[in-house]
């Protein structure tokens, strides 16, 4: 399950580069605080 996050959270930070978004953008798009989004995003 653990090795699943992993790609999880790799892919989610492909697709915000890949999308130009930032932190504070994707923050504001999910409701979650900026300091979490690293913990998912990478």
């Amino acid at each position: 399950m653990e090795k699943n996050s992993l790609q999880i959270g790799e892919r989610l930070k492909e697709i915000r580069k890949t999308r130009g978004l930032t932190l504070d953008a994707v923050s504001e798009m999910t409701d979650v605080s900026k300091p979490i989004i690293p913990q998912y995003f990478g």
